[in-house]
């Protein structure tokens, strides 16, 4: 039977009825017992008695021998230095820390001095002193890298400045038009958030640019809303009076191009789809494939937040989960499985980066394509890649490009949420095992909730003060929702310049029925009656207590289901 299951085979046939097609080699050169087991798990029917892996608890000193983890918790130290009155005095302290760590290692390995305490501590000594230096290296370089903007002056009125507009920005539909436009002055370049002072829309408000007068202010007041603005790299915000008339850039940048080649074809999509949905319903589709909130009412994305959904309305990592999940499918199909593995990936990778230009590229955008293009790149080269040390080296590379990064709330709570799959998804899929394929996706569906939610539910209380608890059984049916109107909507919305006017029936109509449910259902959830908020205002101290109490009732819980289990030598 183990070998039959795979355990002590090189290389072994998977075979499903129904074509020669089915019938396929392994691509990985060993068939390891965890594939095994995974195999397994999505048939319990096939083998009831398979023998599982333990779980692993949360081993944080592990951790340290990933370079990239040890170099982001030394960018971590940095970023308190970086926040503390003098980040000059307490760069040099992190680095008299990691001389003093060097020091006391090099004592413990020529000598038998210390206790056997200090000895096991030994080999950790040298992480700790990298990170004291990256941490005292960062500090400098983020205060270097950010001194003009955090310095840039409470109020400032700038006449007869050129201004270079990019693209307009809207959060909806009744919210005020604001352009994202640069200034150069003093032999800087600053992007700064403006609006027109009389309240007039720009007739062409891509790539354009006119003499005008500016009225600047800081983003200083320290609002969740300005340390955004900093961490996605504005400099203040404003309004602006045109005394020219806009002049259209001969050679604009490829991003504002982009964006307008975005805003043509959404107006045609739009123009040429009402007759068969509603503007909300356009909005949403719109949104959700594209990330362009600009056409949803305030309402709908206010009922998308109490419902505790806001993610599904931000282009991230969820967005492109559903396009790689399909696009690998399909190329899975198309081109044959174990010999063109490499231009399999990277045709996935193209697809993901043309799908990251199209949305806009946020932040959240490009740092799921980073992560998912870092993760075809192990695998094409036949490496393992490690959750720890892709989390790390991804933060690490937006943090050195925008210091200010950290800033954004989404990215604490897309971090946050990461964490708590990896960390306890796992454990409560041992806690309920169906033995049907669709009540394990109910199943996985739930539980990536839950499991995210555990982790959120402190930062939740310590940035809005409230939970929203019906996202636990809200998240099931929207999310299946949103996994059919995000790719059909992409699809629709690019085709309709080429078959909006031939097939215009076939093509929308298709929308109007998921569209209707899922502003219905959020409607429904996001009301005041059903969300089911609950209040809370937390301290640091309680955030830091709770994640101390989640570390260890998880390795409690891994070691009592490690104990139910037997395994062989």
């Amino acid at each position: 039977m183990g070998a039959f299951l795979g355990v002590r085979t090189e290389r072994i046939f998977w075979y499903r009825p129904g074509s020669w097609r089915d019938t396929y080699w392994d691509e990985r050169p060993v068939q390891t017992k965890k594939s095994v087991i995974d195999r397994a798990s999505r048939y319990p029917i096939l083998y009831p008695k398979m023998i599982e892996e333990p779980l692993s608890p949360l081993p944080f000193p592990r951790h340290l021998d990933r370079p990239a983890f040890v170099a982001l918790l030394g960018v971590a130290l940095g970023l308190v230095a970086f926040g503390s009155s003098s980040v000059l005095l307490w760069s040099g302290v992190l680095a008299l820390f990691g001389l003093l760590l060097s020091g006391v290692y090099l004592l413990l390995g020529k000598t038998s001095f210390g206790f056997g305490a200090l000895q096991t501590l030994r080999p950790l000594l040298p992480s700790f002193a990298v990170a004291c230096f990256v941490g005292a290296a960062f500090g400098l370089f983020a205060a270097e890298r950010t001194r003009d903007r955090l310095l840039f002056p409470k109020e400032t009125v700038l006449y007869g400045q050129r201004i270079e507009v990019l693209y307009p920005v809207a959060a909806h539909r009744s919210s005020p038009l604001q352009y994202a436009v640069v200034i150069r002055s003093e032999g800087r370049e600053m992007e700064v958030l403006l609006r027109p002072r009389d309240g007039k829309k720009l007739e062409n408000g891509y790539g354009v640019s006119f003499l005008g007068d500016l009225t600047l202010s800081a983003l200083t007041d320290g609002t969740s809303y300005h340390r955004y603005l900093l961490s996605e790299g504005y400099w203040a915000t404003g309004f602006f009076t045109p005394r020219t008339a806009p002049v259209r850039a001969e050679n604009p940048p490829f991003g504002v191009r982009l964006q307008a080649l975005r805003e043509r074809v959404v107006q045609d999509f739009v123009r040429k789809s009402a007759p068969f949905l509603s503007p909300d319903e356009q909005g949403l589709v719109v949104a959700l494939s594209l990330g362009d909130r600009s056409r949803l009412q305030k309402a709908d994305r206010d009922d998308f937040t109490n419902a505790g959904l806001a993610h599904v309305m931000a282009v991230s990592g969820y967005h492109l989960g559903v396009i790689f999940f399909l696009l690998g499918a399909l190329l899975k199909r198309l081109l044959w499985p174990h010999r063109m593995r490499a231009p399999r990936y990277a045709l996935l990778a193209t697809g993901l980066l043309l799908y990251t230009l199209l949305t806009g590229a946020a932040t959240a955008t490009v740092r799921a394509f980073v992560m998912s293009t870092l993760i075809l790149l192990g695998k094409a080269l036949g490496r393992r890649t490690d959750a720890v040390q892709l989390m790390s080296l991804t933060l690490l590379l937006f943090l050195l490009f925008e210091p200010l990064s950290f800033l954004s709330v989404g990215l604490v709570l897309s971090l946050g949420a990461v964490w708590g799959i990896l960390s306890f998804l796992p454990l409560f899929r041992r806690l309920f095992r169906p033995s049907f394929r669709v009540l394990g996706w109910f199943r996985d569906a739930f539980f990536v909730t839950l499991s995210a939610q555990v982790a959120l539910l402190p930062l939740l209380f310590f940035y809005f003060s409230k939970l929203q608890l019906s996202v636990f059984w809200s998240n099931i049916p929207l999310v299946l929702l949103s996994a059919v109107l995000i790719p059909y909507g992409l699809f629709a919305v690019f085709l309709s310049p080429l078959l909006g006017g031939v097939v215009p029936g076939l093509l929308y109509l298709p929308l109007r029925a998921p569209a209707s449910w899922m502003l219905g259902l959020t409607h429904f959830f996001g009301g005041d009656g059903n969300a089911l908020t609950v209040q809370g205002d937390w301290s640091l101290f309680m955030v830091i207590a709770y994640y101390a109490a989640l570390v260890i009732a998880q390795k409690l819980a891994v070691s009592l289901l490690n104990r139910r289990l037997s395994y062989p030598a």
